[in-house]
């Protein structure tokens, strides 16, 4: 990822929603650039290390990963919402398609589903449940389209997917010999590509939860 401005490459994580993408610059705080205008829109104080980044779908709220996990309203006037009691840092965190909440995966081997709550004029964060799932660090998150289904990715090389009403495993995919890094799902929701540090990207069947294809 190139910074149009000045000429550097970002730093990761990157997040990005239609026209705007956010990175952390070390001397400035969290920055968001506005690729049509080339013009930073806000520059958010976050000085500690950015372990991950998310746009909820509709671009109203950004989530960031640190030593104090946050979510960040976008819109005017809007007051913040401090992920309390999630521990460390979130390594990797996803927002549901409705923006309802977000899923934030953590190096202690566990993901945390929180959900946005309104009281009077203020939001908060109420955590509605923890997975207790990987042996590994978890290293991507990511909702289906409906918000039912999560998947989850560690460095214990397995893919898990999980009912998000019920909070239970439905099923773990294995076929990574190495880390699982990222996720990405099609748009209607029937295939599943993982990618791994043994370097392969495998494409999963999510009906039948079965590995039909991996690319070297």
């Amino acid at each position: 990822m190139f910074d149009v401005l000045s000429g550097h490459d970002l730093p990761l994580p990157v997040a990005s929603h239609a026209s705007l993408v956010a990175w952390q610059d070390p001397s400035a705080g969290l920055v968001l650039l506005d690729l049509n205008s080339n013009q930073k829109v806000v520059t958010l104080p976050v000085t500690d290390n950015v372990e991950a980044l998310d746009f909820s779908r509709d671009g109203r709220y950004l989530a960031v990963g640190s030593v104090e996990s946050v979510i960040y309203d976008l819109s005017a006037n809007a007051q913040n919402v401090v992920l309390d009691g999630i521990g460390r840092p979130a390594n990797c965190l996803a927002f549901p398609p409705d923006s309802s909440g977000v899923a934030a995966g953590m190096q202690g081997r566990t993901i945390h589903l929180s959900k946005l709550a309104r009281d009077g004029n203020s939001q908060n964060a109420v955590h509605s449940r923890v997975l207790h799932c990987h042996a590994g660090i978890v290293r991507a998150v990511l909702y289906s389209a409906d918000g039912e289904t999560l998947f989850s990715a560690a460095s214990d090389r397995t893919i898990r997917v999980w009912d998000v009403a019920t909070g239970q495993q439905r099923a773990v995919l294995k076929g990574h010999t190495n880390n699982v890094d990222s996720l990405a799902l099609s748009p209607d929701g029937r295939t599943l590509a993982s990618a791994g540090s043994d370097n392969t990207v495998r494409i999963w069947r999510t009906a039948s939860e079965r590995d039909v294809r991996d690319f070297p």
